[in-house]
């Protein structure tokens, strides 16, 4: 992939259904929604470069399961691969669902149940074709996405000063700044999840130590200030009683500038953000399990070059569990589902970030990586981020991710009683370094 792919890659997985999602959630807290973009920002940008310290420790392979696995082991490898699998098409759901609900509004007419279902298993088996094409294709199609979606969200926001004047600086009456902040902040990280899975391409980068430091910093700042203008522009220019109420506030107002064409104009914006965003997700997760599969993390299947399973086995799984998953959502209640979902996936990715940054606290405690001084400092921030993002989170989302574990143990303990199939079993070798460049005690960050 070329760096330019890999920054569309990183801007892809981050920029998406936020925009579309939280402005009503996030209207309760005003102006102060926008500063929350730069926090939760901060705390995306600080975990970038523990993501760009780990990559350190291996030139080879990349992502959460491989630096987990030289800090503790196969066994931590695999569950956090299983994990970050799993809780990766799942985030890739909203995305789907998002643009099934908006291609509704642009139709002509309005869609079955049935057509809703037949709809969104040609747009997720479209997507699934091009990534396995390979990388280079799909990173390919990654920048037409990511201009698609990046050029519109820098325009909006100068539109609506254009037709509505500055906005204004609108601060809740009911909540304090500190804990408006916070609240809002935990809200926001939504936008930022999946900066990492860059990491998991580290194999299909020609010169990965130098490209995906820059393309991680650059790719989230770039996202950071479209989240805060657009934010910032729309809490000034929409009434926050009215901004509460309102699922599409977008399309609201460009209704009110265009008329019934400005609400389709939003739909299909809101089409082509998921459908790139979707593409980025799907992307990961064939990378994921490529990644894991090659470092023994997951069973050799998923990634088998095998005549017995074919040898996109593992993007197949996803494809017909995405599927299947979204099908069973989209029969339920949708609109109650999404928020939920949102809130879990992004729980369990600061769950999986946590476990990284204490893979990197033990591998230097080993000297087996080396941190400059400056890097102390952003350990801390990323610790704090976590753990105060993390202490906000219900008993249902820790329910649910606890299923994701047990789900795990399981096909580990499924997978003994078929030990003598190296294929299909989890740990087919005894403890193994992933193959690739070994953890150097000399590499340095800084």
């Amino acid at each position: 992939m070329s760096p330019l792919a890999v920054v569309a890659l990183v801007i892809g997985l981050q920029l998406g259904s936020a925009l579309f999602l939280l402005p009503s959630e996030l209207a309760p807290y005003g102006s102060l929604s926008a500063l929350s973009w730069c926090l939760s920002g901060l705390g995306a940008l600080s975990l970038s470069f523990i993501f760009i310290a780990l990559s350190k420790c291996d030139k080879a392979l990349g992502g959460p399961s491989v630096y987990v696995e030289k800090a503790f082991g196969l066994r931590a490898g695999f569950y956090v691969a299983w994990t970050y699998w799993v809780i990766s098409w799942i985030s890739a759901i909203p995305y789907l669902l998002l643009s099934v609900k908006a291609l509704d509004q642009i139709l002509p007419w309005p869609l079955s149940l049935l057509q809703e279902m037949m709809l969104i298993g040609v747009i997720l088996s479209s997507i699934t074709h091009l990534n396995l094409k390979g990388a280079v294709i799909a990173g390919r199609g990654e920048i037409v996405f990511t201009l698609l979606k990046i050029i519109p969200w820098i325009c909006i926001p100068v539109i609506l000063m254009l037709e509505y004047g500055f906005p204004k600086w609108v601060l809740p009456s009911a909540i304090s700044t500190p804990l408006g902040l916070n609240k809002a902040m935990v809200i926001t990280f939504w936008g930022f999840v999946g900066f990492e899975a860059t990491t998991t391409i580290t194999h299909c980068l020609r010169h990965p130590a130098r490209v995906l430091p820059w393309a991680l910093v650059l790719g989230t700042l770039c996202v950071i200030c479209i989240y805060f203008f657009n934010t910032w522009v729309l809490m000034g220019v929409m009434p926050l009683k009215a901004l509460m109420q309102d699922p599409n506030p977008y399309g609201t107002l460009f209704e009110k500038m265009w008329g019934p064409g400005g609400r389709i104009l939003c739909a299909l914006l809101a089409t082509i953000t998921c459908i790139g965003t979707l593409n980025s997700w799907i992307l990961t997760c064939g990378q994921v399990i490529s990644v894991a599969a090659k470092s023994n993390v997951l069973p050799q299947c998923f990634g088998s070059q095998s005549k017995i399973v074919h040898k996109n086995f593992g993007v197949w799984l996803t494809f017909y569990v995405m599927l299947i998953t979204t099908w069973v959502i989209q029969a339920l209640n949708f609109e109650k589902t999404l928020a939920l979902l949102v809130e879990f996936c992004c729980a369990v990715f600061i769950g999986v970030y946590f476990v990284c940054l204490v893979s990197l606290l033990w591998l230097v405690s080993k000297k087996r990586i080396r941190l400059a001084f400056w890097m102390w400092p952003v350990c801390g921030i990323s610790f704090l981020f976590c753990v105060g993002s993390l202490w906000d989170i219900s008993g249902i989302l820790w329910l649910g991710a606890g299923v994701i574990v047990a789900s795990a143990w399981l096909m580990e303990f499924v997978s003994t009683l078929i030990l003598p199939y190296k294929l299909f079993s989890i740990f087919p070798l005894k403890e193994k370094k992933i193959s690739g460049s070994p953890v150097g005690k000399d590499r340095d960050l800084g």
